[in-house]
């Protein structure tokens, strides 16, 4: 039998008839993965901002009409998903509270959307494997720049974004587009992208050690609310030391992430549900009392925290754990 490839839609009913009567075979998932992407679904269904792939599968029919039985190579996850939140929506779930206008789109939509899906005929279940391989580690990953420059649902990303295309001294200052650390004293970049993504999400108050898409509790600013609280720090840190050179390590501890971390959290502690005015006067006085500070690379006092000595040049690095950042914000509070 010769392989054949046919592009073919589906309605989400189909998929769920199909599945039901075991004309469908997915490959083994992991269901926490699937409420995932359900989530995904589910809360983008309002603004119709979904975005999925075509399923990929493979039938033994010859394709001179759509098939009613194939196996799934890649999409089992999304297979699953959209098929689960079909039986959610016919078993009222999610109608209750905030869900309900969430609900009613993600039914309407469900009931009018056309899943594509790139249909094979007469692979071998090795050629299957392999191409779910292919699929699955040949393709490019995305860069973070690309990332955080073009999403738009993602408040930490959006705003990440302005900063770095609006704040003129963070551009002097450095931000490293391409590598998700800087490595000092080599490079002369203030922040990676990825540091500063941090940064904001200290701001807007998101715990460290947390990953940025689990969010749960509200935010109590809006999105500029957050771009000028952040400006407003990053004008005082600009004050702390000149822009043109705040990113050199062998000029100034400030180039070191630790302690841009640190200044970022101690500035916000205890602040996350004040308003903006509050919280831009609490920025400019906490950072106020840190313009006396010597903030030379050979200050002795960075000693006094955990870190070690690195590189040929013997400059002395802060610790990055969490225990290093408290002690360096208690100095801060106490200084």
């Amino acid at each position: 039998m010769s392989i054949e490839q046919c592009m073919y839609t589906y309605s989400v009913e189909e998929l769920v008839q199909l599945m039901d009567k075991e004309l469908i075979t997915i490959r083994q998932t992991n269901q926490s993965q699937v409420r995932h992407l359900k989530k995904y679904i589910f809360n983008n269904a309002k603004e119709k901002k979904i975005y999925l792939p075509p399923i990929v599968a493979n039938t033994d029919a010859h394709l001179v009409q759509k098939p009613q039985y194939f196996r799934v190579i890649d999409g089992s996850k999304r297979v699953l998903a959209l098929c689960q939140l079909a039986k959610d929506m016919k078993n009222n779930k999610h109608r209750t509270g905030e869900d309900f206008k969430n609900y009613i789109a993600l039914s309407l939509l469900l009931k009018d959307a056309q899943i594509a899906v790139q249909m094979f005929s007469g692979l071998t279940s090795e050629e299957c494997n392999q191409l779910f391989v292919d699929f699955n580690t040949k393709g490019k990953k995305v860069a973070l720049s690309k990332r955080i420059s073009y999403d738009s649902r993602n408040l930490l990303n959006v705003i990440t974004n302005k900063l770095m295309t609006t704040n003129k001294d963070l551009q002097t200052a450095g931000v490293e587009t391409e590598k998700r650390a800087v490595i000092k004293p080599t490079n002369k970049n203030l922040l990676s992208l990825s540091q500063l993504k941090q940064i904001v999400g200290i701001f807007i108050g998101i715990e460290i050690n947390s990953h940025f898409e689990q969010r749960k509790t509200p935010y109590y600013l809006s999105e500029e609310e957050y771009i000028q609280l952040i400006n407003e720090w990053l004008n005082c840190l600009f004050q702390l030391h000149d822009p043109e050179t705040i990113g050199n390590y062998e000029h100034t501890i400030l180039a070191g992430f630790p302690m841009l971390r640190a200044i970022a959290y101690y500035v916000n502690r205890r602040t996350n549900n004040k308003s903006l005015n509050a919280r831009k006067k609490i920025v400019k006085e906490r950072m106020a009392r840190l313009l006396n500070i010597d903030w030379s690379i050979h200050h002795p006092k960075w000693q006094t925290f955990a870190g070690d000595f690195r590189g040929h040049k013997n400059y002395y690095h802060l610790s990055k754990d969490k225990k290093t950042l408290l002690k360096l914000v208690e100095w801060m509070e106490g200084g």
